[in-house]
């Protein structure tokens, strides 16, 4: 289900989509993005921190991803944190267009995941 080597290199180069998980859309999907909150930068690479403030995200806080010449809007709606690398967050069943947030909690370490979930508000 996952090359981790693949995912590495792309988190070398910001944000990576799960290649399992779906794109952003009005239909019922979970699109799943991760990246990295570390200071690491020699080891990591410069986008060692693109979610380092992922954790200040709180319910009702919009989000949006821009994709395809559209303006997603996604609203939070749960903010959760996982032991080690529990893949639920992006296997479970969605009936409605989600957006998962996912980086390493706490920054820099790789005990838990911080996953954050925003519904599909509107788009433009």
């Amino acid at each position: 289900m996952s090359d981790e080597k693949a995912y590495k290199e792309s988190l070398k180069t910001g944000i990576a989509h799960a290649s399992t998980s779906d794109y952003p859309s009005r239909e019922p999907g979970n699109v799943y993005l991760f990246a990295h909150s570390s200071l690491n930068f020699w080891e990591l690479g410069k986008y060692a921190q693109a979610f380092n403030l992922l954790r200040k995200l709180e319910i009702g806080d919009k989000v949006h991803i821009f994709y395809e010449s559209g303006d997603f809007e996604y609203r939070v709606i749960n903010k959760e944190i996982f032991k080690g690398f529990n893949t639920y967050p992006l296997t479970r069943s969605v009936i409605e267009p989600l957006l998962t947030l996912q980086t390493c909690d706490p920054p820099g370490t790789t005990f838990n995941r911080l996953v954050i979930t925003a519904k599909l508000e509107s788009v433009k």
